[in-house]
């Protein structure tokens, strides 16, 4: 996906230096971008890290399948205890695909929860198997200590890092030197009312501090 990306980049402007930012997954594809873009020798001025996971131990983790992938949903959309949450994953998993999807779909429409016109389990199941191929890709990456620029990582205070022994989750191994910011918000919630405020505002301090420094 970086080789992709950095060729469709470079149809638009064929040197560098470039300006790059991601979010969760897009966080893990810039710094790949910018790791193989130093490798042609062009520059990253600017690379920042949103929300991004610890690779280190996501690499870890079990094989994803797509009930793994639906539950989250309920989680994000219904307010459900973890034990409900069980149930529904236990549920699924008695389901052939077809049903999961259909089962999903229902209890959206029994939420009142707005979903995009005509959208029904075929698009569901098209858009889970696309979210599968992104999650199977994060759990086989593991970036390469290599990265000679300047990271910026922006962490949510109540997102991935939140409770973690090291807020920076091992990056500053990745990179010559992390800015590590804190916003207000959550994964998901930073992008909204009212944290997205900020958020915006950290990303431009940050771009003017590049440019002072440069």
């Amino acid at each position: 996906m970086a080789q992709y990306y950095i060729k469709a980049i470079q149809t638009v402007q064929e040197a560098g230096p470039y300006l790059f930012a991601g979010w969760c997954m897009g966080g893990a594809i810039a710094f790949e971008m910018a790791r193989q873009l130093q490798a042609q020798g062009q520059q990253t001025s600017f690379l920042a890290l949103i929300e991004i996971y610890d690779f280190w131990t996501i690499s870890n983790r079990v094989a994803v399948d797509e009930t793994s992938l639906l539950v989250p949903l309920f989680k994000k959309h219904l307010s459900l205890s973890e034990e409900q949450l069980q149930q529904v994953e236990s549920n699924l998993r008695q389901m052939e695909f077809d049903q999961q999807l259909a089962y999903v779909i229902e209890q959206a429409q029994k939420h009142n929860i707005e979903l995009p016109l005509g959208f029904g389990a075929e698009q569901l199941g098209r858009l889970l198997k696309v979210r599968k191929f992104h999650a199977e890709a994060t759990v086989n990456y593991l970036p390469k200590p290599d990265y000679l620029g300047k990271v910026t990582l922006i962490q949510a205070q109540e997102g991935n890092s939140a409770h973690a022994t090291n807020p920076t989750l091992g990056w500053e191994v990745l990179a010559s030197r992390i800015n590590l910011h804190w916003v207000r918000g959550d994964h998901y919630t930073i992008f909204h009312e009212p944290h997205v405020k900020l958020l915006a505002q950290t990303l431009q301090v940050s771009l003017e501090q590049t440019q002072i420094y440069e």
